[in-house]
């Protein structure tokens, strides 16, 4: 795919689906290292998507405007690690709030790169 970030966000996203529920709460238990390494690639990712996807915008002639900001996604991901850190942990794993966790990367949906989210629907 042309987009890593989407990628990564989206094994995050089957990685919280796959996860183990603890019976009759909200509560998961998640891998730890696994989803702080998807996180890590996310923030390696994200940059060169942006360069990439403003070239696919401009070689088609679409603005989408100059106004980008990314502190608002670098912000929700680093929520999300703090989630992510301050859970109780033993050895690989962590147990999060499912619910919690699910929102969050909605969040880094939501508030990812404008330019992303635009070049990535015209390739699609």
């Amino acid at each position: 795919m042309l987009f890593k970030t989407f990628d990564f966000l989206t094994d995050i996203e089957r990685l919280i689906l796959a996860a183990h529920p603890i019976f009759n709460t909200d509560y998961i238990v998640i891998n730890k290292q696994e989803i702080e390494k998807l996180i890590d690639k996310i923030y390696e990712s994200m940059p060169s998507d942006v360069l990439e996807a403003k070239k696919i915008l401009r070689d088609k002639q679409i603005n989408v405007g100059t106004n980008t900001n990314n502190s608002d996604v670098y912000n929700k991901l680093k929520h999300f690690e703090v989630e992510i850190e301050t859970s109780f942990s033993f050895m690989l794993y962590s147990i999060v709030n499912g619910r919690k966790i699910k929102n969050l990367v909605d969040q880094i949906y939501a508030n990812l790169p404008q330019e992303i989210i635009e070049a990535r629907e015209l390739n699609k």
